[in-house]
Parts: structure tokens; C-alpha cells; sequence
């Protein structure tokens, strides 16, 4: 049953509910007393695991073991050093105002959640590129390239996860005005997606002559450093068709949350996809004839439910 209020606070217990019932998530445990209060308790496990395990375990919570390291992010305060993260074997990669993004081996995720100034170690976001669509004709777009209006003198800056096919397109015409690009991944510009090129002809149709810089992320602290880097190139217009999923109550607050206000603080338009990746919806009027204050899905149905195996996302 779920109260109007309630909605968003019992689905997100009602999916941990899901996600831990089962002999795997009970197996794996760490006893509350050996928990490591600034370290993610999927990292602990990892920390701890057997060399054997540590692969499908990285897997299994969508990390990646790149000769023997993984990538989390720390949130940090003040009292934070990047230097202290060398002292322990690890590597920064990426630091913004109260994130940072280090490489790491799997054994010394302890110490780094024990360094001074470090307030919690996590596995990064994640970001999912969101739908694309022409909206050219749509939005009665040309009218105003008749009237000469067709982004001049504006800089826009792409961030999205890969621009695959981006010299194809450039050779043929498609993205006229690239004045920079940038990969904060490490894994080159034209890899993972066409999303982000795919995004860029879009602002490109939109508005001809904006200038473009398309730079390509992974995490949420090289989203933050995109961002630096963009409005210090001069970029007026942020676009972003991006998600990222489970980083917040999806109301404007949290890290993600942060960078947008920052930049939009600073004068920044920010254009961002949303709300076109689910793939089924309930909708309806609120409903409640019983007078309980739970809303009914049906009549006389006040549980909305669904199930998740191992593996599973949502």
C-alpha cells in the first residue's frame, strides 16, 4: 500500500527488499560490527574477496577490473589530500569540489576509506544514454532560421558517453563547427555509443551555426570536470541527454543535482533528456474508496507490485 507521500520512500525499500531475498545476498554479508562505516559494503566484499572471486564479484556490481583495479569515487571534505591516496597504492584520476575518482586494487579499499577527509567510498553512478528524436520540423525550428536566427555566437558544449562515428560524420558535413573534443574516459573519444554524435548533429540541425565542444564521460566526477572545463571554453549551453539512475529521491537534489545548479548559477543553459527511458508506466487518478489514504491501482487493489531476480535491473 502506498501513501501519496510515501510513494517514493516505499518503492525504493520495497526494491531493497528485492534485492536482498535471496541465500546469494544473505551469503555475502558483512556482520554489522565489521562494517566499515565510509567504505560502500559491496566494496568491503570486494576488499575481502579471494583473488578467484574478484572478477565476478567486480562484475556483479558493474565494475570493472582493468589490471587488477577498479574505479570508485570518494566524497571527501576538506581535510582531504590527494596526495595521501599515492601513499596507499592508489591513483587519482579526476577531483572536483568534494568528489574524486580513483583507481585502485580491490585490497586497499579499506585504507582509502580510512584516509583523513574521506567521508564515504562508492561505486561511481550510473548514466544511461536516454532517447533521441529529429524535432526539427516539430518545433517550427526553420521559421527561425528564415529569420536568420540559427545560433551564431553561441558555444554549446555535447557531454555524453561516446561519440562513435564522429569522424564520418565531420567528413561528411554533418557536425560543421567542432571546436574541441575531449575524452575524460581514457578509452578514446569514438568508443561505447553514437549517442553522443548522434546528439551533436541534433544541436548541429538545431542551430547551424553554434560552435560545438563534445566531450565525453563516464562518471559523475568527469561530469563535474566537463563542466569546469565547458564554461571556462566559453560554452553558454549545456546538453546533456543523459540519466543517471539511483543517485537521488529524482528531485533535484544530490550530486548530480549540484553540478547542474552550479552551472546554471553561472549562467549556463542546461538542456537535459529525461522521462523517455522507461518502457511501461502506470497512470490514473488518484483513487481511494475506502477512505484509507492509500492510493488504488485498481479497485479495491492497493499494492502495486513487481518482481526482480538476481541479475535483474530496474
Amino acid at each position: 500500500m502506498i501513501r501519496r507521500w510515501l510513494a517514493p520512500v516505499l518503492l525504493v525499500l520495497a526494491l531493497c527488499v528485492a534485492a536482498g531475498a535471496g541465500d546469494w545476498e544473505e551469503e555475502k554479508r558483512i556482520p554489522a560490527e565489521q562494517l566499515v562505516p565510509t567504505l560502500q559494503e559491496g566494496l568491503q566484499l570486494l576488499a575481502q574477496a579471494e583473488p578467484a572471486e574478484l572478477t565476478p564479484l567486480a562484475e556483479e556490481q558493474g565494475l570493472e577490473l582493468v589490471q587488477g583495479r577498479v574505479t570508485v569515487v570518494a566524497e571527501t571534505t576538506e581535510r582531504f589530500h590527494s596526495a595521501d591516496v599515492a601513499g596507499i597504492g592508489g591513483r587519482v584520476i579526476y577531483e572536483t569540489d568534494g568528489l574524486v575518482e580513483v583507481s585502485i586494487a580491490p585490497g586497499r579499499l579499506v585504507p582509502l576509506a580510512k584516509l583523513p577527509g574521506v567521508a564515504f567510498v562508492r561505486r561511481p553512478y550510473e548514466a544511461r544514454a536516454l532517447s533521441l528524436s529529429e524535432g526539427v520540423p516539430l518545433t517550427g525550428t526553420p521559421a527561425w532560421h528564415t529569420e536568420g536566427i540559427t545560433g551564431q555566437g553561441v558555444r554549446v558544449a555535447v557531454i555524453d558517453l561516446g561519440f562513435s562515428g564522429l569522424t564520418r560524420a565531420r567528413n561528411l558535413g554533418r557536425l560543421r563547427h567542432v571546436v574541441r573534443t575531449v575524452d575524460y574516459t581514457g578509452v578514446g573519444l569514438e568508443t561505447v555509443t553514437v549517442h553522443g554524435t548522434a546528439c551533436a548533429e541534433i544541436v548541429q540541425d538545431m542551430a547551424p551555426e553554434a560552435e560545438l565542444i563534445l566531450m565525453k564521460i563516464a562518471t559523475e566526477v568527469q561530469l563535474a570536470r566537463a563542466v569546469e572545463d565547458a564554461i571556462a571554453w566559453g560554452a553558454t549551453v549545456i546538453s546533456h541527454s543523459v540519466g543517471w539512475f539511483n543517485t537521488n529521491f529524482y528531485d533535484g537534489t544530490g550530486v548530480i543535482g549540484d553540478i547542474v545548479r552550479d552551472a546554471t548559477a553561472r549562467g549556463v543553459l542546461w538542456v537535459n533528456a529525461a522521462g523517455n527511458h522507461a518502457r511501461a508506466h502506470w497512470g490514473g487518478s488518484w483513487t481511494d474508496t475506502t477512505g484509507s489514504g492509500f492510493l488504488e491501482f485498481a479497485p479495491g487493489v492497493e499494492m502495486n507490485q513487481f518482481e526482480l531476480s538476481r541479475g535483474e535491473t530496474v
